[in-house]
């Protein structure tokens, strides 16, 4: 993979298959396998690694809660969102944010780096953009509207959630991590390129928006370790592969 990106000669494509967990579990069945055995059945370059946290339920199970508190519904695979801890206050001093320095949080994530980071991309899963974490948190609805009416509070929960972020990032760069993802491409640690804030920013076009994400993205140190890279050259890159990929199939 690191070949691949670097645009150095490879001996095979680089491929990722991603599955929801029930769809693991049911590939898995299918091919006489466990589920951990799976990505490599696959041929999976990529391996992403997460935190170690505790995952909380609701009294009947039907809503998991985040390494952040915010709440997913269980019968959906924990992608429809069903609870914002800061839907009623906007206390942020009050709030139980998690913390990024905790002595354990990496312990998993170590080790698959020392046991798979020689044959595997290891990048990892910092579960959601800026935006994203903001509004699971706040509500997508209130943090819209907080956007025109509290300016200032939208800028100051922003900032709270990149310095945990940037927590975050520089940890796993230093754990060992090959790279990252920016705007849907993989890029490697350590290869030269644009900020984080520059171009545009997916998610809204109001100027409050533009604005207050592109301010940050200069103060994500640790994250632009990670997802720093050459966006023109990962474009290239990709052409490449299709090129390489149509020459494959109509030798």
């Amino acid at each position: 993979m690191l070949r691949a990106l670097r645009r150095q000669p490879v001996d095979r494509l680089p491929t990722q298959s991603g599955y929801t967990g029930a769809m693991g579990r049911l590939l898995a069945a299918y091919f006489g396998i466990s589920p951990a055995e799976l990505p490599k059945r696959l041929g999976n370059h990529l391996v992403r690694v997460d935190i170690d946290h505790p995952r909380r339920t609701n009294a009947d199970g039907s809503i998991e809660f985040d390494w952040w508190g915010a709440g997913w519904d269980t019968r959906t695979e924990g992608y429809w969102h069903a609870f914002s801890p800061l839907a009623d206050s906007l206390d942020l001093d009050r709030y139980p944010w998690p913390d990024p320095n905790g002595a354990a949080l990496l312990d998993t994530a170590a080790r698959t780096i020392v046991s798979d980071g020689s044959d595997y991309f290891i990048a990892p899963n910092l579960g959601m953009c800026l935006f994203e974490r903001a509004w699971s948190l706040r509500g997508f609805d209130a943090l819209l509207m907080d956007m025109v009416e509290r300016t200032v509070w939208v800028e100051q929960l922003l900032d709270r959630i990149v310095e945990i972020q940037a927590v975050l990032a520089r940890r796993f760069v230093a754990a060992g991590v090959a790279g990252g993802r920016h705007n849907r491409h993989l890029v490697a640690v350590g290869e030269g390129g644009p900020q984080i804030g520059q171009g545009t920013v997916d998610g809204g076009g109001h100027s409050v928006l533009r604005q207050s994400f592109s301010d940050r993205g200069g103060e994500v140190e640790g994250r632009r370790a990670l997802l720093q890279g050459s966006l023109t050259a990962v474009r290239e890159f990709n052409c490449d592969l299709g090129h390489r990929y149509l020459s494959l199939v109509t030798a």
